[in-house]
């Protein structure tokens, strides 16, 4: 079920319902996640799998917008590389989602959406994701 989460669609409609102004984030983080992530953000890697694990900043410069594609047809796609530390557990872990959130370590989640492609990574493996690869749509 990925897609917009409860807390985007939500805001989504008080803005426009309700003219409630929705509230922008300082800036957007990407998580990965082994399994969908549904509408909270959910299966988010754990750092007892993978130490080293961090969400990235998506905005390279800091700002919110530089960080993703002006929406066209309803899609947005990374404008920065995004590169996540060496896999540092004991075990491989497979990658199956990725989401976007307003907070480096906790906050909400945004948005969520599938690989393409499962990536099982290895112990040592770096997982970069080049710009655009990342494409989101609001549904």
């Amino acid at each position: 079920m990925a897609g917009a989460s409860t807390y985007t669609k939500n805001n989504i409609l008080k803005a426009l319902l309700q003219g409630t102004s929705f509230p922008l984030p300082a800036g957007t983080w990407i998580s990965l996640h082994t399994a969908d992530p549904g509408a909270t953000g959910a299966s988010e890697v754990l750092t007892s799998d993978w130490p080293a694990y961090v969400r990235r900043k998506a905005e390279a410069s800091g700002a919110l917008g530089t960080g993703w594609t002006t929406p066209s047809t309803g899609v947005s796609t990374n404008t920065n590389q995004l590169t996540f530390p060496s896999h540092d557990g004991v075990a491989p872990v497979t990658v199956t989602h990725f989401a976007i959130w307003d907070d480096a370590a906790s906050g909400n989640c945004l948005e969520s959406a599938a690989l393409t492609t499962p990536r099982a990574l290895a112990v040592g493996d770096i997982l970069v994701f080049d710009v655009s690869s990342l494409s989101v749509t609001v549904s």
